[in-house]
């Protein structure tokens, strides 16, 4: 009998496993310490029991379940536990299937998350709401409104695998290093939404969204407690290892950029993490100097425009 995986984690097991307590991490059904975004307090519960819906990426053929697209990313998580516990764990290089493989599964978890699941059917509801209201107001009925609101049920499950190529690509061709948390006391978490872009030339303004082709963008993944991968197309590249200030501080940005839930190894979450900015004299002094430039800025324009 063909399995039927209806609980669909959107965040994989494989990938969750080594946040694992670690008193639990090798067994049948190992724990994991997941919390509400802006809370302290959370519970311990099975892996299996965290970060999944019910036929997420199942679609009806004919009144019939297809899991194809589930039973696909299983196949793509089984390569990816492959790479990184014969290599990556052990800090020894890729090979070109390797970095492929870790490509393609990081490519397939930027799209498969709730987060971006609810972005792309917000965005079609608002599409879907203007066009109901050009039919109203010209008292007519257009077929592609209900096209639309077709495309919405499985836009989410039926785009995942047309944008996986392409995002590989792109990630193919960027360097990668991998962060080492070792022989130090802190160690990294993750979150319901594990890759993060950032671009320090765009942390100030709020107008340009993060994009993979930004010279200065970085993309990174907390890959287990102890390491940490990132794109970028900067010369960064092998296994470097870190400081306790560094993990923490990405720790901070983790808990910051999870959708609802982050997760770790261990019931203590730390209050640095939720820290607006990073615990840096040298960050805060750029950031009040940041606010000062605002300021005066503002009172030059206020000046400027008082006799209009």
């Amino acid at each position: 009998m063909i399995n039927q995986p209806k609980r669909q984690h959107y965040v994989p097991r494989c990938y969750l496993k080594e946040f694992a307590t670690p008193d639990s991490i090798n067994n049948k059904e190992p724990l994991i310490w997941i919390f509400p975004k802006d809370k302290r307090k959370g519970r311990i519960d099975k892996i299996k029991n965290v970060l999944f819906a019910k036929d997420l990426y199942t679609i009806d053929v004919g009144g019939k379940k297809d899991y194809s697209i589930e039973i696909s990313l299983g196949n793509i998580e089984a390569e990816y536990t492959n790479v990184y516990r014969k290599k990556i764990k052990k800090r020894f290089p890729l090979s070109k299937r390797d970095h492929l493989v870790l490509c393609v599964f990081i490519s397939a978890l930027m799209q498969r998350t709730l987060r971006h699941k609810d972005s792309v059917e917000r965005f079609l509801s608002e599409v879907i709401e203007k066009m109901e209201a050009l039919d109203a107001a010209h008292n007519t009925k257009s077929k592609i409104v209900e096209d639309y609101k077709k495309l919405k049920v499985n836009s989410h499950k039926l785009n995942l695998f047309k944008i996986i190529p392409d995002i590989t690509d792109v990630l193919r061709k960027m360097n990668i290093a991998f962060i080492c948390a070792q022989n130090i006391s802190s160690k990294y978490i993750t979150c319901d939404d594990p890759c993060i872009m950032f671009n320090p030339d765009l942390q100030w303004q709020k107008f340009y969204g993060y994009g993979l082709a930004q010279k200065s963008i970085e993309l990174s993944i907390t890959l287990s407690p102890d390491t940490m991968a990132i794109f970028s197309w900067q010369n960064l590249k092998g296994y470097i290892t870190t400081t306790n200030s560094r993990v923490e501080d990405h720790n901070r940005m983790i808990r910051s950029h999870a959708y609802k839930y982050y997760l770790l190894n261990n019931p203590k979450p730390k209050l640095i993490w939720f820290s607006k900015y990073p615990l840096s004299a040298t960050f805060l002094t750029r950031v009040l100097r940041h606010k000062l430039n605002e300021l005066i800025f503002r009172i030059k324009y206020l000046w400027k425009m008082r006799n209009y």
